[in-house]
């Protein structure tokens, strides 16, 4: 990952085919992308007693470094913003411990209820598998079981 730069701006030069004319793009930056995504949304577009908006780039890294530094500790998320310190020459952790680590904050880092839908599918999981046992228990006994009941 020598020379990898997350964030880095760059520029592009392309070219339109249509009118064969040249321009100079400049690369969305992460923060701009955000800002569109953030007006589409009526609720999340929300502008402060100074008509700043609430939502932005430096809230999402702020939130970062604060769940990263709670779950495992504060080295670790200062290094994975890109923060540097004293002790960069002294702290190296081997890469199977940093994506450990990692995993150990990634549950907290995650704004979807995918918890909550996971545990939904683990309990539904469990009633089907009773309601199987129940159906097989009924066969097993002779006793029919409506067709509806089986779709």
């Amino acid at each position: 990952m020598k020379g990898f730069q997350l964030f880095a701006r760059t520029r592009k030069h392309i070219t339109t085919q249509r009118r064969s004319t040249s321009y100079l793009v400049a690369e969305q930056s992460l923060a701009h992308t955000l800002r569109g995504y953030l007006r589409k949304v009526p609720e999340l577009n929300v502008k402060d007693e100074n008509g700043r908006n609430v939502f932005h780039y430096h809230n999402f890294r702020k939130f970062f470094r604060t769940t990263v530094g709670n779950v495992v500790n504060r080295d670790f998320a200062e290094a994975l913003i890109g923060h540097h310190f004293y002790l960069d020459t002294y702290y190296n952790l081997p890469p199977e411990k940093k994506l450990e680590m990692y995993q150990k904050a990634e549950p907290y880092l995650t704004i979807s209820d995918y918890t909550k839908i996971e545990k939904d599918l683990k309990t539904m999981s469990e009633k089907q598998r009773e309601l199987e046992v129940k159906v097989a228990n009924l066969e097993k006994n002779s006793i029919q079981v409506p067709s509806s009941l089986l779709k």
